[in-house]
């Protein structure tokens, strides 16, 4: 099993996550945490999604759905400095892309990626003065936190794809 969503440090509401194999595969796992399968209410356990950093409830189904959404009538609202993760079987594809929609908040720190516990393959952080930042993992539980040079949106929806290589380790 490859930790394709892996976990994400998000600040809030990612609505709509979308991960493919490369070439017109199989998609493994396509959610919009839409009825019937999600309800309102605490994301750990649902469709196989975790609350990893508090199972009480970083992480929860809403009914309110912000401006700007396209369809659906639930979304996803996780609590600033949260990490969430959902493990995927993949195919046998080595390139994987993971791709939502984010809108909120941000975050004033940058964590230390060795003392991340379950960390993932994909860590995204959306910080207040550095943007967008992907962690460059070093392959034994710690890495550097690479800013992407785009600003964070807190008030319009942001796509977010994340490409993953497992052949490469990029």
């Amino acid at each position: 099993m490859k930790s394709l969503f892996g976990c994400f440090l998000l600040a809030s509401a990612l609505i709509a996550t979308f991960v493919s194999a490369a070439q017109s595969q199989t998609v493994p796992y396509r959610t919009s945490f839409e009825e019937p399968t999600f309800t309102v209410g605490n994301l750990d356990g649902q469709d196989d999604w975790s609350n990893i950093s508090d199972p009480n409830g970083a992480a929860a189904i809403q009914s309110e759905v912000a401006g700007g959404i396209r369809r659906g009538s639930q979304s996803l609202m996780i609590e600033p400095a949260s990490i969430i993760g959902r493990d995927l079987t993949a195919p046998s594809q080595q390139v994987i892309y993971v791709d939502g929609f984010y809108q909120g908040p941000t975050v004033d720190f940058i964590p230390d990626a060795t003392q991340m516990e379950d960390a993932g393959s994909s860590l995204v952080l959306f910080h207040v003065t550095e943007g967008i930042m992907g962690l460059d993992g070093n392959g034994s539980g710690g890495g550097s936190w690479i800013a992407s040079g785009v600003d964070v949106s807190t008030d319009s929806f942001q796509r977010i794809t994340i490409r993953q290589d497992y052949n490469a380790q990029t």
